[in-house]
């Protein structure tokens, strides 16, 4: 039973070791004034560094050969790294959860819906998103509106594929 047990902690001690490594590393970046600008890319490459520095400071400890943990370690770490970047994601980008916040840091926990419509111009909000999306290539400005490129127009039949297979709306 002992010996179960010992080749079961060993790659959880391994994944969380790494996913550790990456948290830290990601609290370290983006708290500093250098994280304007980055975009998940940078936060995939954190994954990564993660993902190298556990089996690195495993053998720096000098446990057990590493390489024999690897893979069922690996799955638990992108396991958590899964987990963690819908998390993260979720507060980074939803306005839903800025609007539940700006709710909650009020004395009263109320706002009507003219301050709402204040802090949450919709105008702005739509135009910032088509400009983001202009920017990154998936639609362009046609005749006073915009249209899908190519790139767009192939993402959004997999999107609405994908929608009905859950019987779902397309929404974002």
């Amino acid at each position: 039973m002992m010996a179960v047990v010992h080749e079961l902690w060993q790659p959880v001690a391994l994944a969380c070791l790494g996913f550790v490594g990456f948290f830290l590393l990601h609290l370290l970046v983006w708290r500093t004034p250098l994280r304007r600008g980055l975009a998940y890319g940078w936060l995939f490459g954190l994954l990564i560094v993660g993902a190298v520095l556990a089996p690195v400071l495993w053998h720096l400890f000098g446990l057990d050969a590493w390489d024999r943990h690897a893979l069922p370690a690996a799955s638990l770490y992108l396991l958590l790294a899964m987990l963690y970047l819908h998390f993260y994601s979720g507060l980074a980008r939803s306005l839903s959860v800025r609007i539940l916040s700006e709710l909650a840091s009020t004395q009263c926990r109320h706002l009507d819906m003219a301050e709402l419509s204040r802090r949450y111009p919709l105008a702005d909000i739509l135009a910032r998103r088509l400009d983001a999306l202009v920017a990154t290539g998936w639609i362009e400005r046609h005749e006073g509106g915009y249209r899908n490129l190519a790139r767009g127009h192939r993402w959004a039949r997999v999107l609405r594929g994908i929608a009905r297979l859950y019987r779902q709306d397309v929404t974002g």
